[in-house]
């Protein structure tokens, strides 16, 4: 009897350790890559508003990896190699294009890779780093994400304020009546990414 009791005992000790095991055991977590076209449109201005310009640029590569519907990571690369603006080439395309690849702005003939951290999306809202040129630029925009098992889609709406980084292009001068010859450090973006599931 003894025996039967310490056997009952043993098993009902193992079944409440696995019990315990599967209540605590991590949500299997999920992993989208990119896919297809993704990419950031674009609109500056200049700080007088006299004139702007618009375009896109492409999301080159990126991950965004899930523990159950927790973000656990979200990191993106975009090419500013690949930035095209509403001007066609007779009209200035080109030097837009190489004006703002210049040290004066985004500096992307040298570095032209700019890399996006996002650490939290909570309540519509995504939280991360922005690097540019060498320097990490906080930032915070909303967002609206749909995810199911296979397929991700991030997209949004904001505006970054670029005056932080120091950039001289997007600075105020300093001499008389040429304050606002600068181009405006917000710019405006539509942020459009499409992901897969994978590894």
């Amino acid at each position: 009897i003894k025996m039967k009791k310490v056997i009952i005992a043993t098993v009902a000790i193992f079944t409440l350790a696995l019990v315990s095991f599967q209540l605590v055991k991590p949500k299997k977590g999920n992993t989208y890559v990119l896919k297809g076209k993704s990419e950031l449109m674009w609109k500056g201005e200049a700080a007088d508003k006299s004139h702007g310009h618009f375009g896109t640029v492409d999301i080159t590569s990126g991950k965004m990896e899930y523990t159950g519907d927790m973000l656990k990571s979200a990191n993106f690369v975009v090419n500013l190699k690949t930035m095209k603006s509403e001007l066609p080439k007779d009209k200035g395309a080109d030097g837009l294009y190489g004006h703002l690849g210049t040290a004066d702005f985004f500096n992307y003939m040298e570095m032209p890779e700019t890399k996006v951290t996002i650490t939290k999306i909570e309540n519509g809202t995504a939280t991360g780093t922005l690097n540019l040129i060498g320097k990490d630029l906080p930032v915070s925009f909303p967002v609206t994400v749909t995810k199911s098992k296979t397929d991700l889609t991030m997209a949004g709406k904001f505006t970054v304020d670029f005056s932080p980084l120091g950039i001289p292009g997007f600075t105020p001068s300093t001499k008389p009546g040429e304050e606002n010859k600068h181009v405006s450090p917000k710019i405006d973006f539509e942020l459009n990414v499409s992901l897969k599931a994978g590894k």
